[in-house]
């Protein structure tokens, strides 16, 4: 595995998708720059040219490569930081493990939640959505009885993914059949790294473990009435 060169940048926007891949930055514990995409930002052509879609999170690495989606963005930093072991040796049983609990966090457990919460929002009582996510709950309580993680006592990349997606049920007190899950959930919020994505006053995600440098103004940070600046920001080592 190719060691990284420079420290990748993450484009991300606070409370969506891209705190997954924050929480597992900060798990390695190596140097990053974030680049915060708001607005009409992210259809500028120069962040069209890193997500087809104009989405975030976007991870870039130093030698210019752009990843997108963020369960493959996760993977790949697990990949390239072997030292902070969050994914198990390539070819070895625990990989795939780790493999089929991502792909489970956001094919069975995302997609229906997502549908689920906004069946909720909109009065539907009936729900297909509710009993496709019950039975992934079910699912992966059962994996996890009388474990931590879901290798065990390992915590991996694929805990990063599935509890992320969890937080959001158990925010709604969705999780309340299962505490097995609450308290995975519990478990998952109370790690240091987890703890350092908290808002700070300002409501910008790690902005107590950041360094914040100003941006030289160019097509890519221009403003919209309805964003604030893209923001550059190294991430301070503690």
């Amino acid at each position: 595995m190719p060691e990284p060169v420079g420290p990748p940048r993450l484009y991300y926007m606070p409370r969506t998708r891209s705190s997954r891949v924050l929480w597992l930055l900060e798990e390695i514990g190596e140097p990053y720059e974030l680049t915060e995409i708001a607005g009409a930002e992210r259809q500028s052509a120069a962040h069209l040219g890193r997500h087809p879609l104009g989405r975030v999170p976007v991870l870039e690495l130093a030698d210019g490569t752009t990843v997108f989606e963020s369960a493959a963005i996760c993977l790949q930093l697990a990949d390239l930081h072997p030292a902070a072991d969050l994914i198990p040796p390539l070819g070895s049983a625990d990989r795939a493990r780790v493999y089929q609990w991502v792909m489970f966090a956001v094919t069975e457990l995302e997609a229906p939640l997502f549908r689920w919460i906004r069946e909720l929002s909109e009065g539907t009582t009936e729900s297909a959505a509710r009993d496709r996510f019950t039975q992934a709950a079910v699912a992966i309580a059962s994996a996890l009885d009388g474990r931590d993680w879901l290798l065990g006592a390992r915590f991996t990349v694929a805990d990063v993914m599935c509890a992320s997606v969890l937080q959001g049920a158990n925010s709604r007190e969705m999780l309340r059949p299962w505490p097995g899950l609450e308290a995975y959930v519990q478990r998952s919020e109370s790690r240091p790294a987890h703890a350092r994505l908290l808002p700070s006053p300002t409501g910008r995600a790690a902005e107590r473990r950041v360094h914040r440098a100003p941006v030289t103004p160019g097509f890519d940070d221009a403003r919209s009435p309805s964003s604030v600046n893209a923001v550059s920001t190294p991430r301070a080592r503690s």
